[in-house]
């Protein structure tokens, strides 16, 4: 009854999710140029020939049907800028295939987002290349490293000006500085819907997360001139929905019950907020999700454990509730005898 039971094989769910990150590859070339394509190929070939080379290394057989690989390697490109330097992608891809995947283990072993620790790990030791934006439509050249002029994103400028002056219609179409495929607000909302019909993606994590984003937003709110301004600076500024969308619904670093899934969001959602409002840290849903996979197993086995004592509580109540009941029954027949009177029986 707790297990999420999908007819959905990882296959299917991992070639749905590549779909959607060329969709947003596309609107990236259409925002940024060519450019934006080469570091998501760079991302997705780095990310595939790491993991290629660790399996052979390890003397094993890859696994065709294995898209991980792919996937983490596309998403880790979608969260970059689209200036950053060819050989950071490199370096952060081949960092979270050995750690995160092959360190634990290989295929579907892994509890951390593989393309969250590899995108803390480019944050953390190339910062001004990795949390450095150029601005849409801005010219870009196809060498490593260009010379635009690179600005912080608008999710850091929130924490300056309360009032930003990016309007919301320009947030939904990503006409602002930030991850080159974290901004496309209007198409990652439709993408996660497709996704969630589709299965690929869980439902409950998903709107579990956003639900406690507008919750706390609303409750403690940081931006613009109202609660109702807030929740959509809190929802849409920053890499919210992707992180919730790609890092924290992870096909292998999901809860397996149903109910842990939606408090997993929520969890997510919480520490999120909660980073962003005790500090500047940039991007902290992806902080979030990584401190909150490991989390995943203890909640499922919670989750277990507390539906086995409240079903064991029910039962009992149940068994002691019924033998009240015999037992009265058979008291009411005794006095009848006594009295020399057929007990009445009621009909069940």
């Amino acid at each position: 009854m707790l297990q999420s039971r999908s007819t959905k094989t990882e296959f299917s769910a991992m070639a749905d999710i590549l779909f959607v990150a060329c969709v947003l590859t596309f609107m990236c070339f259409y925002y940024y140029g060519l450019r934006a394509v080469v570091v998501v190929l760079i991302s997705v070939l780095s990310s595939f020939f790491t993991d290629f080379a660790c399996v052979k290394i390890r003397k094993m057989k890859y696994d065709k049907k294995d898209l991980t690989a792919f996937v983490s390697g596309a998403i880790l490109g979608l969260m970059m800028p689209a200036s950053v330097p060819y050989e950071i992608v490199i370096g952060a891809n081949v960092f979270a295939i050995i750690v995160v995947k092959q360190a634990f283990g290989g295929h579907g072993k892994n509890i951390f987002s593989i393309p969250a620790v590899g995108f803390l790990f480019a944050s953390l030791c190339w910062k001004e290349n990795v949390l450095m934006y150029p601005a849409p439509f801005d010219s870009l050249s196809l060498s490593s490293h260009v010379g635009n002029t690179l600005t912080a994103s608008f999710t850091q400028t929130l924490s300056i000006a309360k009032n930003p002056s990016v309007s919301y219609f320009d947030i939904f179409l990503g006409k602002f500085t930030g991850p080159m495929g974290a901004t496309h607000i209007m198409i990652l909302l439709v993408c996660a819907v497709v996704l969630m019909f589709r299965r690929s993606i869980s439902a409950l994590t998903f709107c579990g997360g956003l639900g406690s984003f507008l919750v706390f937003a609303y409750i403690f709110p940081r931006f613009g001139d109202s609660a109702q301004a807030s929740i959509f600076y809190e929802l849409f500024a920053g890499m919210n929905v992707f992180g919730m969308m790609f890092l924290a619904c992870d096909y292998h670093a999901l809860p397996k019950i149903r109910f842990s899934r939606l408090l997993y969001g929520f969890v997510v959602g919480f520490l999120s907020l909660l980073f962003r409002k005790l500090s500047s840290v940039e991007n902290a849903v992806v902080f979030a999700v990584v401190i909150a996979s490991p989390l995943a197993i203890s909640i499922d086995k919670s989750v277990v454990s507390f539906w086995g004592t409240t079903k064991d509580l029910f039962n009992s109540a149940r068994l002691f509730v019924k033998a009240k009941v015999q037992h009265r029954k058979e008291k009411q027949i005794e006095v009848g005898n006594e009295n020399g009177k057929e007990p009445i029986q009621k009909e069940n």
